[in-house]
C-alpha cells in the first residue's frame, strides 16, 4: 500500500471524549487523534495533565483542544458543547468517559 494514499478512517471527523484527561478518556483520545479525528479533551481538573495531552497529540500531526466541565452540570456541558460547535461546526463523534 503507497503511504501517501492512505487515507485514516476518522480523518475530518470531530470528536468529544468526556474525562480524557486521564485513564481509559486519555487513550481513547490519543486513539481518535490517531485515526484522524480532531480532538475535544475534557477535564474537570487537572488542567495541566490535559493541556499535556493535548501538546502530545499536536505533536503527532493531531488537531486537539482542551475544556474544563463537570459533567454532572446541565450548564456545563451545554457550555462545552456550544465551544466546540464554535471551534467545529459540529460533533461527530461522543465518547461518555467521564465517572461521576
Amino acid at each position: 500500500m503507497n503511504m501517501q494514499s492512505y487515507k485514516k478512517p476518522l480523518e475530518g471527523q470531530r470528536a468529544l471524549v468526556t474525562g480524557s484527561n486521564s485513564g481509559i478518556g486519555a487513550a481513547v483520545a490519543k486513539g481518535l487523534s490517531n485515526a484522524g479525528a480532531k480532538v475535544m479533551i475534557n477535564y474537570v481538573a487537572n488542567p495541566e495533565m490535559a493541556e499535556n495531552l493535548a501538546e502530545c497529540i499536536r505533536n503527532n500531526n493531531g488537531i486537539a483542544i482542551t475544556f474544563q466541565a463537570d459533567v454532572s452540570q446541565e450548564d456545563q456541558v451545554q457550555a462545552m458543547f456550544q465551544a466546540m460547535i464554535e471551534e467545529w461546526s459540529s460533533i461527530d463523534i461522543l465518547v461518555n468517559n467521564a465517572g461521576l
